[in-house]
């Protein structure tokens, strides 16, 4: 039996400032979401309602044959939202939403562990703070009905795995994130780094990771799809849209919009570029053993395919968002490169809600610029380290 003085204690205890700050940020940060409801984007009324309506009438055996152009997982998800009598509008963006509130959770988490802190601390409670109410996150989900938060949400834990040799759950986390979306593609340039550095050969993650990609799908295969079907779906994914810049601030913003003679040459550019990083890394140049080491490389690598791949969308920085503030909220330095990007990210965004014309070059100068001093600032630490540690 407790005494009352035990009670009163763990009741004092639970109703404490921090679970009174998350709570207040919870709630405040839905309500801004699902002040956003009613809208029916461009991306909403052309793409995700029209899916809904195919799915719909006949539920899971929609899974029979493709619906849209996202995985097997996504569509399995919209089925099974079809069984709830609610608007397809709102299913949609509560989904979303449900994943952003579990990001926010994650990164806070995450912020914890990266900085041995507490609840009751700033970086926790600022990541906490961040996700929830940052606009680019908010209008993602609650106001535009995207779905990065999920993606997002499974790729940051294979970056925390990773980083914790947790080999393991990086594979899975790596599978839901793969099934979830092909953008998770911009980690890989890290992942890849890291196994060559640590001489670790990628098993049985790999088998994992394959195994969750591929398993996620298993109600669609039971109705008869291919077990080809994930592959091919993000392969039809590449040409969806044939452009160089799809109103993301690309460093091909200032090149002729020839898809088919510029594309496989920008990869090779990116490519390029995350290849010198990468032998810097190996080479011992640039170490990522620590935390901010290893986050500010996470991020730069997003960065860097976000910037020189091509038919890059505004929402493919999303991930490289969710980064920034754990650099932002842990270590010293790093809040303008979270405001500029997440200032960028509005002005692209409110071209959808017919606020502005989108990217304009005045933008892509200065997510370049901002990019381009990132890239010093990783460089000049890691040689304030070399000299440190020479002593």
């Amino acid at each position: 039996m407790f005494t009352q003085r035990q009670v009163s204690g763990n009741k004092g205890k639970f109703f404490s400032a921090p679970h009174t700050f998350f709570l207040v940020v919870l709630f405040a940060g839905l309500a801004l979401r699902f002040a956003g409801t009613p809208i029916v984007s461009a991306d909403m009324k052309w793409f995700l309602l029209p899916w809904f309506s195919q799915i719909e009438p006949e539920g899971f055996g929609s899974l029979a044959h493709q619906v849209g152009n996202y995985g097997l997982l996504y569509q399995t998800l919209i089925a099974l939202l079809t069984y709830i009598p609610l608007p397809a509008v709102f299913l949609y963006k509560f989904v979303s939403v449900v994943f952003d509130v579990a990001l926010a959770f994650s990164a806070a988490l995450i912020a914890r562990r990266v900085t041995g802190t507490g609840w009751r601390e700033k970086p926790a409670r600022m990541a906490f703070l961040a996700i929830m109410f940052l606009p680019p996150f908010v209008i993602n989900s609650g106001w535009w009905g995207q779905c990065d938060s999920m993606y997002s949400l499974a790729a940051l834990w294979a970056l925390y795995f990773l980083y914790e040799r947790r080999y393991p759950a990086t594979g899975v986390a790596l599978g839901f994130a793969f099934a979830l979306k092909l953008q998770t593609i911009f980690i890989m340039p890290l992942v890849v780094t890291v196994y060559v550095l640590r001489r670790r050969w990628p098993f049985p993650e790999l088998i994992y990771a394959a195994g969750v990609f591929w398993g996620t799908g298993g109600l669609a295969y039971a109705f008869g799809r291919s077990l080809l079907a994930p592959l091919t779906i993000y392969a039809g994914q590449t040409g969806d849209f044939p452009k160089m810049v799809v109103n993301a601030p690309s460093f091909w913003y200032f090149f002729p919009d020839n898809f088919a003679l510029l594309a496989k040459p920008a990869v090779v550019v990116c490519a390029a570029i995350l290849a010198i990083g990468f032998f810097a890394i190996i080479l011992k140049k640039i170490s990522i053993d620590s935390w901010q080491q290893y986050l500010a490389t996470s991020a730069w690598m997003i960065w860097t395919c976000f910037l020189f791949l091509p038919a890059m969308h505004e929402r493919y920085s999303y991930l490289l968002q969710v980064v920034l503030i754990l650099l932002a909220v842990a270590f010293r330095g790093y809040w303008p490169y979270l405001a500029v990007e997440t200032a960028v990210t509005c002005v692209t965004y409110a071209k959808f809600f017919h606020l502005g014309p989108g990217v304009v070059a005045p933008l892509v100068v200065a997510e370049l610029a901002t990019w381009a001093t990132f890239t010093s600032l990783i460089v000049h630490r890691a040689h304030l380290n070399s000299l440190i540690a020479d002593k």
